[in-house]
Order: C-alpha cells, then structure tokens, then sequence
C-alpha cells in the first residue's frame, strides 16, 4: 500500500489594479484577486480595517501585497498585488452664499450654478449628508439650504459639499386700489399715468409701478398710452430694494363713461372742410350704445333716424319718400335724443345746419 497525501499549492490570485473615488466610501479587494483566489491570507501594508476592506478616507494610494503562505510540503508563498489609486474631486467654491431671486423669474435649481465658482459638473443636494439630490429643475424654496458637490477630470464626485447655501426668493405684493370705482371720460382721452395714480402702493418709496397688456407676459405699457374703453389692462409693482415685479397682476377695465350729462351741438357744417361736417358727439356709440336720435325739418317731416351703428348725419336725409336723399337745405332742425338707458330721459332740442 502507498498512501499519498496532496497539500493544495498555495495560490494568492492574479495582481490587479482599481481607482477608488474617496465617495464611494469602504471597498473590499478580496474579490479584485480574481475567482480561485484562497482566503486567509494577509495584506500588506495592513488595511485599516485588519480585512480586504479599503477605506479611502484613511488608507491611501499604493500597492497592497495580498499573500498566502505554504503549508505542509509546499514551500512556497503566494502573493497577488493590488495597486490602488484613490482620487477626490475639489468642492466647488461659494461666491454668494445667500442667492437672492424673484418669484415671477421661476428660479430653478439650475439658477444656483452661478453662487459657485465651478471647475467641473455641479450635483446639487437638498441636505448635507448628501442623500437627496435636487434636479436642475426643481423649483427652488424660499429659506431651504442646497449643497453642492462636483465631478471633475478624475470621474470623481468630490467627497465634501460645499456649506449651506441659503436661497432667498422674493416677490413684490399685488397691487391695490385707492379707489375701486374710479371713473374716467373717454372724451378727456385718459391715459395710463390716470390709472397709475389711483394705485396705493404709489404712495410708498419702495415701490414703482408698470403696466402690461396681457395677465402673463406681453408688452409694456407706456404711461402716455391713451385708453380704450372695454380693454383690460394689468399692473405690477416693482420693489425698488429687491429689483422684483410682482408675480401676480391686477387686472383692471377701466370705466370710460363718466362723462356727466350729454352735450349735444347746436350746429354743423356739412360742407366738405373736414371740419363739423356731421352732426355728432364724441364717442356717442361708447356712452350710449343703445341711443336713438330722430331729426325732422321744421315742417315736421323726419328727414333722417340713426343710432349706434348709422351713419352720423351730415346734412342729407335717410328717409325714403318725398324728400328724396339730396342734400337738406340751410336752416334750423329739431332732434328727438333717445338715450335708452334706463336713467336719463329723452331731450328734445334745435340745430343749425349751414354749410
């Protein structure tokens, strides 16, 4: 009988090399040694953690010998090197650790890149730890502290954040009004600035007033701009300290109407000038939409009826029959006024027509 005993030769694994980013926290380098490779053996230089695992923030770049020792008649070791590489990333620096933003901009994470001072890629978290990270599109939060890493040549996300950077977003109040029934005379051509000093905040230094003609948006309005009665026209604040508008408008139509009793011309000269050659009141279908005015000659004949959507008279009659549609001759009319709203009564009065 030949009893044989075998002693398994000793086998370390195959030498290998990794770069480690110090973020990525504790790695083991047992499994680096390659499928085969016999555990119990010892690393030199010792890791910290007495085991294959590598901790970058303690242990530093070189070559780690991993070695297992011969036994029984096997008589020699084997040794595996792993060379390690770790690599950091700077933090970015903070220029502005108190960024300051206006509400109607819509700031988003991205708008936090310019408080950096940026050498790589940006990665924004919303805590310290760096758990939660913010998107480049995550509307920011008035008072919520962000941090920042950044990735630069090495592929490393750095290990620090930047400290807290604290987020300010500011907005200008919507406006108000000193008088919320202000009323206007179209035939006075109102402006914008009319309406600008029916505005409280006005009153106050820190504020300066603009007007647009859309709710969200559009173009600004001068203050010399005219009115038009039925449109609606949108004002802000600006906050003089802050530089914010307002992020929400008030809407306002102003009412062109107010212009006290009607006056109603004794005379025209339909004669071609240019001038008075129609008997009418300025902006007559706006102040009363709904008039109706009748004209007879002093024989008693309606020689011409219109209202809001007819042809100002000018001296001929619209009246079919005898009178034909020439032109009326020089001399004294009467008119029947009808203002069918509902408040003021019919006026009955005289004009001249000359030519």
């Amino acid at each position: 009988e030949v009893v044989v005993s075998i002693t398994q030769a000793p086998y370390a694994g195959a030498d290998d090399s990794v770069s480690i980013c110090v973020i990525d926290g504790v790695t083991d380098l047992f499994p680096l040694l390659g499928s085969g490779a016999q555990s119990g053996g010892t690393w030199s230089p010792a890791l910290t953690s007495g085991t294959a695992d590598f901790d970058p923030s303690v242990d530093t770049s070189g070559v780690y010998t991993y070695t297992v020792l011969a036994t029984g008649f096997c008589t020699v070791d084997s040794s595996a090197q792993i060379t390690v590489t770790v690599n950091d990333s700077s933090a970015p620096t903070v220029v502005d650790p108190n960024p300051a933003f206006c509400l109607i901009d819509n700031p988003t994470v991205s708008d936090l890149d310019s408080a950096l001072t940026v050498t790589g890629t940006i990665i924004w978290y919303e805590d310290a730890a760096l758990n939660t990270v913010a998107n480049a599109t995550d509307t920011l939060v008035d008072g919520e502290d962000y941090y920042a890493s950044q990735t630069n040549s090495s592929g490393c996300e750095s290990s620090t954040s930047t400290s807290a950077i604290t987020v300010a977003i500011n907005d200008a109040p919507t406006p108000t009004l000193i008088d919320s029934n202000q009323e206007l005379c179209i035939n006075d051509d109102p402006t914008i600035a009319e309406l600008t000093s029916n505005i409280n905040e006005l009153s106050s230094a820190q504020f300066n007033v603009v007007w647009y003609d859309l709710a969200i948006g559009g173009s600004v309005i001068p203050s010399s701009s005219i009115l038009t009665n039925g449109v609606t026209y949108y004002v802000a604040l600006v906050d003089i300290g802050t530089g914010c508008e307002s992020s929400s408008r008030l809407a306002i139509t102003p009412d062109l109407t107010a212009c006290g009793k009607l006056i109603i011309p004794d005379g025209f000269s339909p004669n071609g000038d240019g001038v008075n050659d129609t008997f009418d009141m300025d902006n007559l279908g706006i102040l009363y939409p709904n008039f109706e005015i009748e004209i007879f000659n002093r024989y008693g004949n309606v020689v011409y009826k219109g209202n809001a959507n007819s042809p100002r008279f000018n001296g001929k009659s619209n009246q079919s029959g005898t009178l034909g549609n020439g032109d009326l001759p020089v001399g004294v009319y009467f008119y029947i006024f009808n203002f069918n709203d509902g408040v003021n009564k019919p006026e009955e009065g005289r004009l001249y027509l000359s030519r």
